[in-house]
This record gives structure tokens, C-alpha cells and sequence, in this order.
């Protein structure tokens, strides 16, 4: 089938768009809650028991890899076409996921307490990680309403569960400052998500299909998922493995004053995961591609539209802003780091959905060119250029192997879907983005900076996209005056 002539949008990209607007409220709202958790430990906490629950929470971010081993990709790609499958098909993922997770639970637990660590830091990484491994569990069910293209029963329980663990943990911190309460606080508020999510696949109608789980069935789904499992696998560790290498070869404050500046960049990536989920589910269910690649292309102009202001003000202003959130301790050191880190965002998120789009036809071995070359990078410049340059030569570290991963993966993607359109829909974010950039650099304080800047770059970039990509305009258009059909 042909493509067809650009025209109006239709219902299901207004559909899409504004699962992406739902995913995203929801992301912002439990990032907010997140970054409220973390800056109440950073300054309430020593600085060593802040790194240790900024380490623990990058170990228990890789060790959840493992469980999650791209299971979720396999249901969202074939409960897509098939949603009669999905119970059964969730029966099987949480069987393997939950064997996985307490095997993966029991060894760090182990590995922490025979390492000598003491008694308060092994509780601590254990309630941290067990509350990462429980949020493998929560994504089984998310992925279910992923499939169907009901991203609001996503959006609902990732509110209920980072408003909570925000509470809680706000809470213990104001009348019991202590690393052992903050993560005991922040596992009980992930299990609550956890529930929350359960509920809304039961509404959704589907539930787990016990008496369809079998030994061929289960074989069959480990089998077919392991490119996705280690390009996941490999992708986390990418994501994660600074943090402790920093820790290992600069110590504890290094990697706390590290995380501190990394958060800004985990805050904002929910981006590139709310656009995957929404646009996914409809690439695996294309049958022509050019389907896929319009659903790559959009995808990639929503994630310009957000990570290229935000890369203007972390570069002008970065010391600024950790100024604000965190102190003048964290300024000095983080202005360089943030500097490093912020083309990473928009890298990151262009390598996940160009890693989607091979993904979209069915499980290839073809993303792990991309993951596990990144990762090698990763893991010879951390081991190059943290001794010598710290927080910042890992930071450079990150933002070098995503661009090492895009440009792996964009050749294969673009052999499976053809060229991407993308200089008349990019340039309205770029010009907007150069505008901000110019506004933020006057000396003004940061907030009226800020203000006039993101002006300044929604005028110009509405001027431009309704004359280069009018379609942009006409689908946040159709968001605020229709609502989409179901």
C-alpha cells in the first residue's frame, strides 16, 4: 500500500497523541514526586547515605533488568494484533518475571551482607532493590493496557504510585531522617503502584490466564524473547553503570554529587518512554512501512519539541537550576556535568525508538548492534575518564555512547522502513530552541529568564510549524477541541 498524501490527522493520531499527553501528565506528576524524594535526601541525609541510596537505586534499576528481560516487548507486540492472547500471555510473563525477581533478590541481599557493608546499608539496598524488582511486576500489567491503546489506566497508576512513595517518603524524612526509613518508605509506596496496576487490567478484562501457563509456553516465551532481553539488559546497564563505576573508582560523594546532576536527565527521559508507549502499539500492528516510519517520525518530533529547550537550558543555565533545587555545594561541581549531559536526552530517545522500530515487526537480534556497542563505549571512557575528570568525564561518558547507539541502529532502521522526513518537522524546535537559548543567556535571574525564554520559544515555534508542519499544530488543536475517538 501506497503512502499516502499528508493531510489532516486522523482519529488514530489523535488517539495516539493524546495517549502521549496522558502518559506524559503522568510522568511529570510522579517525576515531580521522585525529584521531591531525592532532593529531601539530598539535604537531609549525610552525603554518604545519599550516595549509598543513589547507588543502591542504580543496582536496583540494572539487577530489574534481568526480570524484565524484554517480556513486556514480546506482549505489547503480539497482544497488539491479538488481544485474545493477552492472558495467557501475562500468566507466563509474570510466572518467568517473579521467578526471576526473588532469585535476583536473594543474590544481591547476599552479595551486600558478605561484602561487609554494614547492617543499615544492606537493609536499605535490599528494600531499594526489592522496590525495583516489585515495579517489573507493575510494567507486566502496564504493558497489557499498552496493547490495547488504553494508556490511561498507565497514566492512573503511576500517579497513585509516585504520589505515594513521594508521601511517604516526605513524610519519614521530616520526622525520621534515616536511610533504612527512607527506603522502607519508598518500597511500600512502589507496592502500591503495584496494586493500582493490577486493578486496571482487571477493568481493562484481562487477568491472568494460570490454567494456559505450560513448560512449552513458557519456553516458547523465553525463547523468542531473548534479543529484546539483552538488548534490555544492555541498555540498563548503559543507562546505570556510571553511577557505580563513579562510586567504585571516586567514592561515595563523587557519585552522590554525580546524582544529583543525573536526575535531571532520568526526570526528563519519561518522554521517550510515554512516546515508545504510545507509538509502539501501533508500529507493531502496521502492516506497511511507512506506517512504522511515520510513527518513528512523529515520535521523534515530539521528543525534539521537548529535549532540545531543555538542552538550551542546561547548558546556559545549569548551575542555576541545581542551585535552586539542591544548593550552592552541588553548583559548582554539577555545571559541568550537566553541560556533558544534555544532547543525551534527545539521543537517548531517538536510539529507542529507531531499537522500536526494528523491534515493531517481531523479537531481532539487530538491536543488540546498537545496546551492546553503546555499552562497550560506555564502559572504556568511564573507565578512561573518571579518574582523571570525575562526575563530568562520565558524563561525557553518557552522551558520547548514545550517539555511538543512534548511529549503530539509524542504518538498519532505516533498511527496514526507508528514510525519515525529518528536516521540515525538526526545524520549528531547532529555531525555537536557539531563540531560548539566546534569551537565556542574558543576565537576568533565572526564573524571569526562563519565563520570557519559553515565550519566546513557543511564538516562534508555532510561527514555524504552522507554515513547515502544519499538522503538528493541528493535532494539539484537535486535542483541546475534540475529544478522541475511542
Amino acid at each position: 500500500m501506497a503512502e499516502p498524501a499528508p493531510g489532516a490527522p486522523g482519529p488514530r493520531t489523535l488517539r495516539t497523541a493524546r495517549a502521549i499527553l496522558q502518559l506524559a501528565v503522568a510522568e511529570v506528576v510522579g517525576k515531580l514526586g521522585t525529584l521531591a524524594v531525592v532532593v529531601g535526601a539530598a539535604r537531609l541525609l549525610a552525603l554518604p547515605d545519599f550516595g549509598v541510596f543513589s547507588v543502591a537505586l542504580g543496582v536496583g534499576a540494572i539487577v530489574a533488568v534481568l526480570p524484565s528481560w524484554g517480556f513486556d516487548t514480546i506482549l505489547i507486540q503480539r497482544g497488539a494484533g491479538r488481544p485474545a492472547a493477552l492472558p495467557t500471555l501475562l500468566a507466563e510473563l509474570l510466572v518467568l518475571r517473579l521467578a526471576f525477581a526473588v532469585a535476583a533478590l536473594a543474590a544481591v541481599a547476599a552479595v551486600v551482607a558478605l561484602g561487609g557493608a554494614p547492617v543499615a546499608a544492606t537493609a536499605a539496598v535490599t528494600c531499594i532493590v526489592a522496590a525495583c524488582l516489585a515495579e517489573t511486576v507493575t510494567d507486566a500489567y502496564r504493558a497489557v493496557a499498552i496493547a490495547l491503546e488504553r494508556q490511561s489506566v498507565v497514566a492512573r497508576a503511576q500517579v497513585l504510585q509516585r504520589a505515594a512513595t513521594a508521601l511517604l517518603a516526605v513524610a519519614v524524612l521530616a520526622g525520621w531522617p534515616g536511610l533504612v526509613p527512607l527506603s522502607v518508605a519508598y518500597l511500600a509506596g512502589t507496592l502500591v503502584g503495584t496494586a493500582a496496576a493490577v486493578v486496571g487490567a482487571a477493568q481493562l478484562g484481562v487477568r491472568p490466564r494460570w490454567p494456559g501457563v505450560s513448560w512449552p509456553g513458557l519456553g516458547r516465551l523465553f525463547r523468542v524473547s531473548w534479543p529484546a532481553g539483552v538488548h534490555s539488559v544492555a541498555s540498563m546497564a548503559l543507562f546505570r553503570c556510571d553511577a557505580v563505576l563513579l562510586a567504585a573508582l571516586a567514592g561515595a560523594a563523587a557519585a552522590g554529587r554525580y546524582a544529583a546532576a543525573y536526575r535531571l536527565l532520568e526526570t526528563v527521559v519519561f518522554v521517550c518512554w510515554t512516546v515508545a508507549r504510545a507509538v509502539f502499539p501501533v508500529m507493531a500492528s502496521a502492516g506497511d512501512a511507512w506506517r512504522v516510519r511515520r510513527g518513528a517520525d512523529r515520535g521523534v518530533v515530539v521528543l525534539a519539541a521537548a529535549f532540545l529547550p531543555y538542552a538550551a537550558l542546561l547548558w546556559c543555565r545549569g548551575g542555576d537550576l541545581l542551585r535552586l533545587l539542591y544548593g550552592e555545594p552541588f553548583a559548582a561541581a554539577g555545571r559541568a556535568v550537566l553541560a556533558w549531559l544534555a544532547p543525551a536526552p534527545l539521543l537517548f530517545g531517538a536510539a529507542y525508538l529507531a531499537a522500536y522500530v526494528l523491534q515493531s515487526a517481531g523479537p531481532t537480534a539487530a538491536v543488540l548492534v546498537g545496546s551492546i556497542g553503546a555499552l562497550a563505549v560506555n564502559l572504556g571512557l568511564n573507565l578512561a575518564l573518571i579518574p582523571r575528570y570525575g562526575p563530568a568525564g562520565a558524563a561525557a561518558a553518557t552522551s558520547v555512547s548514545y550517539a555511538v547507539e543512534l548511529a549503530l541502529l539509524y542504518p538498519q532502521a532505516r533498511r527496514r522502513v526507508g528514510p525519515p522526513a525529518l528536516a521540515r518537522p525538526l526545524l520549528p524546535a531547532a529555531a525555537g530552541s536557539a531563540l531560548l537559548a539566546g534569551v537565556l543567556l542574558l543576565p537576568l535571574p533565572l526564573a524571569p529568564a526562563l519565563a520570557a525564554g519559553t515565550a519566546c520559544y513557543l511564538a516562534l515555534w508555532y510561527a514555524l510549524a504552522r507554515r513547515l508542519d502544519a499538522e503538528q499544530v493541528q493535532v494539539i488543536r484537535g486535542l483541546l477541541a475534540h475529544r478522541t475517538p475511542a
